[in-house]
């Protein structure tokens, strides 16, 4: 498998995949929180930490969620008009 390159072609088809899995993560945070959160794009691997800018209470915030006021944090963030 070594001598074939087998190993060197699948990690570098799964470093393109994860690759644009990342930018693709990125991307939504750019359009959908960009104001709400700080981040820094990673050097490598897949985890983002995403700090908000205000605080939250997240214990309120799953509450809400579990209860139906909303399906989600994101959702809680960015409150779409309906």
């Amino acid at each position: 498998m070594i001598a074939e390159g087998e190993i060197m072609r699948h990690l570098k088809k799964m470093h393109q995949i994860y690759r644009s899995r990342r930018d693709h993560f990125c991307n939504q945070i750019n359009k959908m929180l960009y104001s709400k959160v700080d981040y820094k794009l990673p050097q490598g691997g897949l985890a983002i930490w995403l700090p908000f800018r205000t605080r939250l209470n997240l214990s309120a915030v799953s509450k809400a969620c579990l209860a139906g006021v909303y399906n989600s944090l994101l959702h809680y963030c960015i409150k779409p008009k309906i």
